[in-house]
């Protein structure tokens, strides 16, 4: 009486596996409501306190068209006068918007599916085009944290401002009702896991260049700065 059978053990195993699984898909439940709660309030009281400065301010800020010429004029400085140092920060930020910009546009956008507040939400206060595409990562957020953090790396003096102008960017998109602050928090995320992954590509370039006993002039100026 009492013997503990293999199919016993098996059952008990089965049984305490089915009550962890439930247990954690519960709290997981309960854990997304408690997030999406939170982000909704703060969303709110963000984009429900407005002031005349930033009714004026962010709508320019949150408009990508608007900082072409910014970034147009700054990319060619960097390709024609920035000696190796800029030419390797000109070229790399190429594949690093693609790669950012793609990750949260076409990858974890369909993978996440989240409405928009200015369409899911009554009364938002919307100050810019509400679009059709998902809302979770902003990709406003994700390619300027990543075009932030990888100049930084490359400029560490100019990392404030560069930090100052992402996150202006980040808020604004909050400030004017097309995404929640959990949005904007997650693209800034994807972008500098972009950055930091292009980083690692470029240290990985250099050394095997290193290896072969070559490497470029503007690699070589590019390590020395």
């Amino acid at each position: 009486m009492g013997r503990k059978t293999p199919r016993n053990k098996k059952k008990r195993y089965l049984a305490a596996t089915r009550y962890l699984f439930h247990f954690v898909l519960t709290e997981w439940c309960v854990m997304g409501e408690a997030l999406a709660a939170l982000d909704t309030s703060l969303f709110r009281w963000i984009n429900g306190h407005p002031n005349a400065v930033f009714d004026s301010l962010m709508p320019f800020v949150t408009g990508a068209g608007n900082w072409h010429l910014v970034i147009l004029v700054t990319w060619t400085a960097l390709l024609l006068f920035g000696g190796g140092r800029g030419r390797v920060a000109a070229l790399l930020v190429i594949p690093l918007l693609i790669l950012s910009d793609q990750t949260s546009s076409n990858l974890l956008k369909n993978i996440f599916e989240r409405l928009r507040p200015c369409n899911a939400l009554p009364d938002v206060r919307l100050l810019a085009g509400c679009s059709s595409s998902f809302s979770m990562p902003s990709s406003h957020a994700a390619n300027f944290g990543a075009a932030a953090l990888h100049l930084s790396i490359h400029y560490p003096r100019m990392a404030p401002i560069l930090a100052g102008m992402a996150l202006l960017v980040a808020y604004s998109r909050v400030y004017v009702g097309v995404h929640y602050p959990f949005d904007v928090v997650v693209g800034l995320g994807v972008g500098l896991l972009c950055a930091l992954l292009i980083r690692g590509l470029e240290r990985l370039g250099r050394r095997a260049l290193r290896a072969r006993g070559g490497g470029s002039p503007a690699t070589s100026s590019a390590q020395r700065g």
